[in-house]
């Protein structure tokens, strides 16, 4: 399985060499078409605040952000400065947090790749997170809002709130039926609670 990951990694990157494919052919931006995405290129170096490691500069509130599985300039964003997320982030590669990141309300972190909030990061969660690849944290969480988790996370740091956390991988496994869990809800007794 390993060995198949890195074979299609490898003709991804040298299709991209050849071909010069642009962010307007990626099927993954073609999700939906009334959102504007810029894709992260890392063609510079790391800095996620550096406008030229983006296809279509910095992401904002109406410019959503996409990593792509391996960047064209083979660096992964590193997040080093205070940041504000209002706006959707599909990452399927690499994001390092070493600095305060507030998703806010009107923003979304969806999650594929490996999310890493590393010692002196911290994440603040005011919209919505949603995992369905690791999230490694060794810094700190604060969810305040939604948080949905479809795969792994390994917390070696802090997370508050951690009964926010709606942990959808315990009903996503072959070996468990998920509407039987949903009738063992219905068939428990009701309780009669007194005033």
């Amino acid at each position: 399985m390993d060995q198949f990951a890195f074979l299609q990694t490898s003709i991804n990157v040298i299709k991209r060499k050849i071909f010069k494919v642009s962010p307007l052919t990626n099927n993954h931006l073609k999700v939906n078409t009334n959102l504007k995405y810029t894709e992260w290129t890392g063609q510079i170096d790391d800095n996620w605040h550096n406008a030229d490691n983006w296809s279509d500069g910095l992401p904002f509130r109406y410019l959503h952000a996409f990593i792509p599985r391996v960047p064209r300039g083979n660096h992964f964003p590193q997040i080093a400065e205070a940041c504000q997320i209002e706006f959707t982030i599909k990452n399927e590669g690499i994001i390092a947090n070493r600095e305060k990141v507030e998703v806010t309300k009107n923003g979304l972190l969806q999650n594929f790749g490996i999310l890493k909030i590393e010692e002196k990061g911290e994440l603040h969660n005011r919209g919505k997170l949603i995992n369905h690849g690791t999230l490694r944290n060794a810094g700190k969480i604060n969810s305040q809002n939604i948080f949905c988790n479809l795969h792994i996370i390994e917390n070696t740091g802090i997370i508050s709130k951690e009964s926010r956390i709606l942990q959808l991988s315990n009903l996503i496994n072959s070996e468990i039926n998920p509407l039987s869990i949903l009738e063992n809800i219905k068939n428990q007794p009701l309780t009669n609670v007194r005033k």
